[in-house]
């Protein structure tokens, strides 16, 4: 995996420029028709952009889709750079470089600047790798460093690296985890829901006693309040059921995944990769039936990183996992008790 350091220069007439972690030069495009899904396509040809930065100091939305796309780190100046200063960026970094814009500058202009930034961190991390001979660490480690994956030099040679292909499941659970706050809103709306009643109880026990438009009109509202708020804490429900059934999933499915299994998703023909979603990156396919594939299936193949397999599978809890090697019998039965225990 190659790490990269992306500036970006949004508009009708777009650019992005591409530098490795060293300050090298690996991409330059322009062009009216370079908008957001055509950047992800370019970049992830080349590699995964760790910094995404902009010549501005309040970042357009193209960026911020861009870094979360990539779950990037955005690097921006303290104030809007001026044209001149853009110029020297890029002439003391690459004094004979020609370009095809002003576009392609700006943008190669904020790559440089993100660059310096990081810079002393980049050369001290390849200091104290060198002492060691671990130089083939760099990248990672200063990968783990930008993105605050690691404190030190030291934590990131001692994590482990998650396969990159499950990061955007693990991603997507915490993502998921954040709308169990729901539960607080209804707790809330509960209470709310009491007060009233009380308070209709009181204005109830008034009307007996006077005949007053005015408190009816009030008894009224009271009650379709108290009506609305039954609907949205059943509308809540039932969106907490689903979001925590996901996670559970989800938390099951990471689990096996670490332990070496593959997920496994059936399809009847094909096509249906094409209804895939990221979601689904790393995923074994298991086909109903074979046939040619074009070259959209092709690519979203590519692009989700699936592997199209024959082989013995297990299912737990509603999920599929592919069985490559070793003792079946025994990986199925340490998957049930461990589930079994779970669920104790």
């Amino acid at each position: 995996m190659k790490y990269l350091i992306i500036g970006v220069d949004p508009g009708i007439t777009a650019a992005v420029a591409c530098l490795d972690l060293n300050g090298n030069i690996v991409e330059i495009k322009s062009g009216k028709k370079l908008g957001f899904n055509k950047m992800v396509e370019l970049i992830s040809q080349i590699g995964r952009p760790i910094i995404i930065s902009t010549d501005v100091v309040y970042p357009p939305r193209l960026i911020k889709k861009l870094a979360a796309e990539y779950r990037s780190k955005i690097v921006l100046p303290n104030r809007n750079l001026k044209v001149g200063e853009k110029i020297k960026i890029v002439r003391d970094h690459f004094e004979d470089l020609k370009l095809e814009n002003d576009h392609e500058r700006d943008a190669l202009a904020s790559a440089i600047f993100a660059y310096e930034k990081f810079k002393p961190l980049f050369d001290k991390v390849d200091k104290v790798l060198e002492k060691e001979g671990m130089e083939g660490e760099s990248e990672l480690v200063k990968k783990k460093l930008v993105l605050g994956e690691a404190s030190n030099i030291k934590d990131a040679l001692k994590k482990k690296e998650v396969p990159e292909e499950y990061k955007e499941i693990m991603y997507e659970q915490k993502r998921e985890e954040k709308f169990v706050k729901l539960r607080k809103e209804v707790s809330k709306l509960k209470e709310t829901i009491e007060k009233l009643k009380e308070e209709n109880k009181k204005l109830k026990r008034e009307k007996n006693k006077i005949e007053d438009k005015k408190l009816l009109k009030i008894i009224g509202t009271k009650e379709n309040t108290i009506k609305e708020l039954n609907e949205n804490i059943l509308d809540y429900k039932i969106k907490i059921k689903e979001l925590e059934d996901k996670i559970n999933r989800m938390s099951l499915k990471m689990k096996y995944i670490i332990e070496g299994y593959i997920p496994v998703v059936r399809l009847k023909n094909p096509k249906e990769i094409l209804n895939l979603n990221r979601e689904y990156y790393g995923h074994a396919v298991i086909l109903g039936e074979y046939s040619k594939f074009g070259k959209k299936i092709k690519k979203k193949i590519e692009e989700l990183n699936l592997k199209l397999v024959k082989g013995k599978t297990m299912k737990v809890n509603g999920l599929e996992f592919l069985i490559e090697s070793g003792d079946v019998v025994e990986k199925i039965q340490k998957i049930i008790n461990n589930w079994r225990k779970r669920n104790s």
